[in-house]
């Protein structure tokens, strides 16, 4: 019998108390748990069309949590959000899985990249230089003789023959179209990391979680037309308010990396994260009001997973 820590008893225990009670949030862990399936499937079957040269780093980032989370957790956000949305993600179950896969993919990539900037790199010029050259991948859709041209470590130009090949696949070949989109997250990460003051690093933050939003509604609206006009606004505050949120929770680590605010920034995070909260709430209509807050109280399970040890930290 596997056994647990007083903590985690107490987890269970909420977990079964929010499911019963709350059915839609167990039905959001239900269409959850199927976009995981499908998302596992169709890994393995892209992993026909990575290079051999770049296979065994393709396989090996699928076993690093942190970027797992990125293709699993915001794949799971967009078919949560189709039901906030109000389609009906069960009767419209391959086109859904579809378009919650095609944003699970790119955000696996945007964290493939992520991942080759250094925490502690201050070197503003060389990340602006990295994130240009993946940048410029997207625009030529997929040609990455650019990107060779200016670097030759194996992680980078394994990142880059990874993008490149899934580029020309059914999920990802209208991603160049949103390249604006793409720019934008690109220049703002850059402003992040080049930030002087709370304010700076604030702004930038706050534009990354707007841009990253919009590439999310981008990709959905290329299954589902309708999505950008009934959650575009939704989404920009919830976008703004996650990443404001992360930079809380993260606040000591950021520090102690040396890439944080300081101790002034908290009320401005506090306060920022408050109002876009507040604002992802607004703009929702009621029905998909209660739909969100069902989403909150998963998540709010997912976050309680990982402090008691229940899972691991993405």
């Amino acid at each position: 019998m596997e056994k647990y820590t007083f903590s985690q008893m107490i987890y269970n225990l909420a977990d079964k108390f929010i499911l019963s009670t709350f059915k839609r949030v167990d039905y959001h862990r239900q269409i959850g748990e199927l976009y995981l399936d499908y998302e596992k499937s169709k890994m393995q079957e892209l992993e026909k069309i990575i290079p051999s040269s770049s296979k065994d780093f393709y396989k090996e980032s699928l076993k690093e949590p942190s970027i797992k989370a990125y293709l699993e957790v915001q794949g799971q956000t967009a078919i949560i959000d189709l039901d906030i949305a109000g389609y009906d993600v069960k009767k419209e179950l391959d086109k859904s899985l579809a378009a919650s896969f095609s944003n699970g993919l790119t955000f696996y990539l945007v964290k493939l990249v992520d991942n080759l900037i250094d925490q502690k790199e201050s070197d503003v010029g060389y990340i602006s230089e990295l994130l240009n050259g993946f940048l410029h991948l997207y625009k030529t859709k997929g040609n990455d003789e650019y990107l060779k041209g200016l670097f030759n470590k194996k992680d980078i130009l394994f990142t880059g023959e990874i993008i490149s090949n899934l580029l020309n696949t059914e999920y990802l070949h209208n991603l160049p179209s949103h390249y604006e989109t793409l720019e934008f997250l690109v220049n703002s990460e850059i402003q992040n990391h080049g930030a002087k003051s709370n304010l700076e690093k604030y702004n930038a933050v706050s534009d990354i979680g707007k841009y990253s939003a919009k590439l999310v509604v981008d990709l959905l609206s290329d299954y589902f037309p309708e999505f950008r006009e009934k959650m575009e606004k939704h989404y920009f505050s919830k976008g703004r308010a996650a990443n404001i949120f992360d930079d809380i929770k993260d606040f000591k680590l950021d520090r102690d990396n040396g890439d944080g605010y300081t101790h002034q920034a908290l009320p401005l995070l506090c306060a920022g994260f408050g109002k876009e909260f507040a604002k992802s709430f607004i703009y929702l209509k009621p029905k998909s009001q209660w739909r969100y807050f069902n989403f909150l109280l998963l998540g709010a399970l997912f976050q309680a997973q990982e402090a008691v040890g229940l899972k691991t930290r993405s």
